[in-house]
């Protein structure tokens, strides 16, 4: 499917500036480059039917996990490692198409429950 050429209308215009803000807000988060990182691993072990899960690192060694599920669920990380040997850290959950974001924190031994919504969502610790 071809796009429509860019004609310099209102809706084009609206639709480029919230593109770019997108961008603006992804990049924000990730950074230039990502690296492929080590896959996370589920509660349960098994990635639930419906599931995307993407690991990445960014340059600075920050783990970064891009997840969207095909309906709304509720999911567990396990085994989240970084930071202070046996000390609960600090982790973001952004939706950077709603440009919000959320601290959470990675407890030692236990799983990181988060709800995944159907639209991309990252989680950078």
């Amino acid at each position: 499917m071809a796009l429509a050429p860019f004609n310099g209308s209102e809706a084009n215009r609206l639709f480029l500036s919230t593109w770019l803000d997108d961008v603006d807000h992804f990049l924000a988060i990730c950074g230039p480059r990502l690296e492929p990182g080590a896959p996370v691993r589920i509660d349960g072990g098994a990635v639930p039917e419906g599931l995307v899960s993407i690991a990445w690192r960014r340059p600075d060694g920050k783990r970064v996990w891009m997840a969207w599920a095909h309906q709304p669920m509720n999911v567990g990380l396990v085994d989240l490692v970084g930071g202070a040997a046996g000390a609960a850290r600090p982790a973001t959950w952004h939706q950077p198409v709603a440009a919000t974001q959320r601290e959470v924190r990675i407890e030692v031994g236990q799983p990181l429950r988060l709800d995944v919504g159907t639209e991309l969502q990252i989680l950078v610790w």
